[in-house]
């Protein structure tokens, strides 16, 4: 089932409060490309990505706020806070990942680095396999699934941003940039992180409420006592999966009265 989440309300069209994931879909600003369930996509007007960014729902975004001297060191430091939590829930982490940019608004699928050739096309800009065979006969103007696309404003096919035979990679194999890694004394830095922490523990506190009495109706023990576990960790301002931006000197979900001396690293976290 589709659900639509209300920005002014954080309801879903169901009823229900959206939840935190969910809430953080439709709240936060997202890179280009990257969809609301936090999967790469196409950009509006190169469709030719879906192709090469196969994206699922094991990924999650994530801000470790931490204290350091330099970015090398903030890295670090973010690596063995994960450290402690690993395989719970996640089993892998890496800075950037599919949502590099979002601190700073670096489009990575840009990048001419990111870029490479076309394996259906083998750099032709022109499919001829089985594939391309069909879709050339039900459309002459068919180039390339992979590096072209269909232009609803021209009605026909053309090639992607990165022109003819070119493709962008998949995300593990993105350069790594600065931007993933930034001082909270960047103004771009601190909007990102201040719209991801924003109103984090009453609206998590409200969707543990409405997930409760769901399994209080249905008599499901265990998943109420996790969501109590979970409300009690929330209330304790502990560090849990759903955690947005995350202090990890003073270890809590709630933004630092300074930010001096702070930096923001960006993880993506594989569920």
């Amino acid at each position: 089932m589709n659900v639509v989440v209300s920005k002014a309300s954080h309801k879903r069209d169901d009823g229900l409060v959206a939840s935190p994931s969910e809430r953080w879909k439709e709240s936060i600003s997202l890179p280009a490309y990257v969809n609301g369930d936090g999967r790469p996509r196409v950009k509006q007007e190169d469709h030719s990505l879906k192709h090469q960014i196969k994206g699922d729902n094991m990924h999650q975004p994530m801000i470790l706020l931490v204290k350091s001297q330099t970015r090398m060191e903030a890295g670090t430091k973010a690596f063995k806070f994960l450290d402690r939590y690993y395989c719970n829930p996640w089993d892998g982490a890496e800075t950037g990942g599919r949502f590099s940019g979002l601190l700073t608004g670096y489009d990575p699928t840009d990048d001419p680095t990111n870029w490479e050739i076309c394996s259906l096309c083998d750099g032709t800009g022109f499919q001829v396999d089985l594939e391309g065979f069909r879709e050339r006969d039900e459309d002459p103007s068919f180039t390339c699934s992979g590096c072209g696309y269909f232009d609803q404003g021209k009605d026909s096919w053309v090639h992607g941003s990165a022109g003819p035979g070119l493709c962008v990679k998949s995300p593990t194999e993105w350069k790594e940039v600065d931007d993933d890694i930034m001082p909270l004394s960047d103004e771009r830095v601190r909007s990102a992180v201040t719209r991801f922490a924003q109103d984090w523990k009453a609206h998590r506190l409200r969707y543990i409420e409405q997930r409760s009495q769901f399994y209080i109706s249905r008599n499901n023990r265990y998943m109420i006592l996790s969501e109590l576990r979970t409300r009690d960790a929330v209330l304790e301002d502990e560090f849990i999966e759903e955690s947005m931006v995350f202090d990890t000197d003073k270890c809590s979900n709630a933004l630092p009265d300074s930010f001096d001396g702070y930096w923001a690293v960006l993880m993506d976290l594989h569920l």
